[in-house]
């Protein structure tokens, strides 16, 4: 299968936050220069002028396009910031993540070990090591025309700094997650390799940062904004 390459035209996407419910994205307005975050507003979501998915992932897996919601399946992970998912850890390589996943890597190269159907990706480093961690949002697709990723199979565990983060389920709006994990630590202007080169990169409009991960949010159809990805890495 080959992905198109898609490049669009992006404009800031300022978030505002009226009570625990999302403003409607406002487009076509030019770049704030603010950087700090408040629990009250989470302002000036900027995006890149333009994107384009990387070739990297040509040639990926075939899999099901859910007619449904997809059902989750394999061992739960634990969502663990700066760390890994469940047992697995950043510096993993593919045999070890294959034991631990109970199955093989549903695809696998030099660059990633994906389990689209668990929608969760592990990409290594010139070494074979893990570098960083993606998790996607259910039928969220691998390219504007490709496979769907299927249910992510985890969550959040609560700790005494958020105890309210098991509550955070991928398709929240950004107030829901902000009233959960409270404000990020930053909103990215210029979005990270992970996300530019992904082949999701196509429906992202904001790019957050919190210790240990970036979280992604996806523009739907519908007009809605939603926590669409996760990237756990090492800060």
């Amino acid at each position: 299968m080959i992905l198109k390459n898609v490049s669009r035209s992006r404009s800031a996407l300022p978030l505002a936050l009226l009570g625990t419910q999302l403003a409607s994205v406002a487009c076509d307005k030019g770049p704030s220069s603010q950087d700090s975050v408040s629990h009250n507003s989470v302002s000036s979501a900027l995006a890149p002028p333009s994107v384009a998915p990387s070739s990297q992932a040509s040639g990926v897996e075939n899999t099901v396009v859910f007619e449904g919601v997809p059902v989750a399946e394999g061992p739960r992970l634990a969502i663990l910031p700066g760390q890994g998912v469940g047992p697995i850890r950043i510096g993993a390589n593919a045999a070890t993540i294959a034991r631990l996943m109970k199955k093989p890597c549903q695809y696998v190269d030099k660059a990633v070990c994906r389990y689209s159907g668990r929608a969760v990706e592990f990409f290594f480093d010139e070494k074979g090591m893990t570098r960083h961690i993606h998790l996607h949002r259910a039928r969220r697709r691998l390219g504007p025309e490709g496979v769907m990723f299927g249910q992510f199979n985890g969550n959040f565990p609560s700790s005494a700094e958020f105890p309210l983060r098991s509550r955070i389920r991928f398709g929240m709006l950004a107030a829901g997650v902000v009233e959960l994990m409270g404000p990020p630590t930053e909103i990215l202007k210029e979005w990270p390799p992970e996300t530019r080169n992904h082949p999701s990169a196509h429906a992202v409009v904001s790019v957050v940062a919190y210790p240990g991960m970036w979280l992604e949010y996806d523009k739907l159809e519908s007009g809605s904004m939603v926590l669409s990805g996760i990237i756990l890495k090492k800060d």
